[in-house]
């Protein structure tokens, strides 16, 4: 694969779990309301 590949790979990669991570937090403070 060329590097460029990788680095989408991995952007989308951090991007997933950033956005998974962020909606948990999110739930758990609502539930806290």
């Amino acid at each position: 694969m060329e590097a460029l590949e990788w680095i989408l790979l991995v952007f989308l990669a951090i991007f997933a779990i950033g956005s998974i991570a962020g909606y948990v937090l999110f739930v758990k403070n609502e539930k806290k309301k």
